[in-house]
């Protein structure tokens, strides 16, 4: 059982003067997993009073308002995005008509980030890491697993004078890719 607290604004000496639209989380165990400071409100003295909606609501349902309003944050990864997405497809009563209506995406948009999670660990570490780009993942997504090894060594290339290898651009990779799968 999860309480979600909706804010509905913030009450401080000049009336209501912000507002809170993203539910403030509260689970047995995240007691905050969304903290006052994701709002600034640690940063206002002068705020007293905080008016707030109190919805009781079942843990399944807890679960998809936080990956609805994670896909809705703009900073998201995109590999982050595929697992959320991924993650609401496997819930029941899911499907993408559902996900595009409740996170607010496009259906291509999260059918293109769902090839992502083809990727093999080490490049999918790669990319969270953002040591590669979306578009060398989105390349090595579209190959079969046992290719995306070597093709990931494809990425890279080290001159004479280079001390460390650099990431050659996704159109080297695209032209490899052809050639060799």
């Amino acid at each position: 059982m999860a309480l979600v607290i909706e804010g509905m604004g913030r009450v401080g000496p000049h009336g209501a003067t912000r507002n809170l639209s993203s539910p403030l989380w509260r689970t047995e165990r995240r007691p905050h997993a969304r903290p006052v400071h994701l709002f600034g409100l640690h940063k206002q003295p002068e705020l007293f009073a905080v008016p707030a909606r109190i919805v009781d609501i079942n843990d399944a349902q807890t679960v998809e308002w936080q990956l609805v309003e994670n896909s809705q944050r703009v900073d998201v990864h995109p590999y982050e995005e595929a697992q959320g997405f991924q993650r609401l497809l496997d819930m029941p009563g899911y499907d993408v008509a559902t996900l595009v209506e409740k996170s607010g995406k496009s259906p291509a948009h999260v059918y293109a980030r769902l090839p992502l999670l083809q990727l093999i660990p080490t490049i999918a570490e790669a990319f969270s890491a953002e040591r590669i780009t979306a578009s060398h993942a989105n390349l090595l997504a579209r190959l079969p697993q046992e290719a995306q090894a070597n093709a990931y060594e494809q990425c890279w290339r080290k001159d004479w004078q280079d001390k460390e290898p650099h990431l050659l651009p996704a159109k080297h990779l695209r032209t490899c890719s052809r050639s060799s799968y």
